[in-house]
């Protein structure tokens, strides 16, 4: 499990262009030995490197697997934590308990258009960045 951590830190530090320095993980966690805060942050990574979809309980912070879709796979967007029986979103934690991820998404997009009109700002059609006239012509030019 720590190889497979180590050789995707290596792998994405080479598709960045550097050379990865590689420490085993016995080497790190005898430097990280007297921090034992950093330590657990530093276990806990690893097992998110060697599995992606565990996602942290917002209540206890516990890593927790999702349930998968039988057909497709995927993981269940609801999920309830083994440690504390919380129940809270894979895809969006504790943002829309009771609520689906649809609706979660519909207010999310209804406040930003409030936002957007409050400050009176526009997407940009090309990028979507928020932009602002504050003077000038009609021309404005994409930056993104």
């Amino acid at each position: 499990a720590a190889a497979a951590a180590a050789a995707a830190i290596a792998a994405s530090q080479r598709e960045a262009g550097r050379e990865a320095a590689l420490a085993t993980q016995e080497e790190v966690e005898r430097c990280l030995a007297n921090d034992t805060e950093t330590l657990e942050r530093y276990r806990r990574f690893l097992k998110t490197k060697v599995d992606p979809s565990l996602r942290e309980c917002p209540d206890c912070q516990c890593l927790c697997a999702p349930v998968l879709d039988a057909q497709s796979g995927r993981p269940e967007p609801s999920m309830e934590c083994p440690a504390c029986g919380s129940c809270f979103c894979y895809y969006h934690a504790a943002a829309h308990r009771g609520g689906s991820c649809e609706e979660y998404e519909m207010r999310l997009a209804a406040e930003t258009r409030g936002i957007s009109d409050s400050f009176g700002t526009k997407d940009c059609p090309r990028c979507s960045r928020q932009t602002m006239k504050s003077g000038g012509g009609n021309h404005m030019k994409c930056q993104g």
